[in-house]
């Protein structure tokens, strides 16, 4: 119980860090999405690059429920059994 607790990632946080950091893939670390977030990091750097990521960050805030849920079943199914 006590690594479900320390690996827990939670929703509103994840939209936290999407909402004042998305542009940057903050969110995207968190949730531990490494490759990802770090494309998103490097395409915030240049102009078009930005426009690219506005539009990928949008996605990512209806698509971040689902990868919580993703996070958390590992840790759901290893107290299970």
């Amino acid at each position: 119980m006590m690594l479900f607790e320390a690996n827990r990632k939670t929703v509103l946080a994840a939209f936290l860090l999407w909402f004042f950091l998305g542009l940057f893939g903050a969110h995207n670390f968190y949730l531990g999405r490494t490759g990802v977030a770090v494309a998103q990091l490097i395409l915030s750097i240049t102009i078009i690059g930005m426009l690219i990521t506005i539009v990928w960050a949008i996605v990512d805030a209806f698509l971040i429920p689902g990868w919580v849920r993703q996070q958390k079943q590992p840790a759901r199914a290893q107290l299970g059994a």
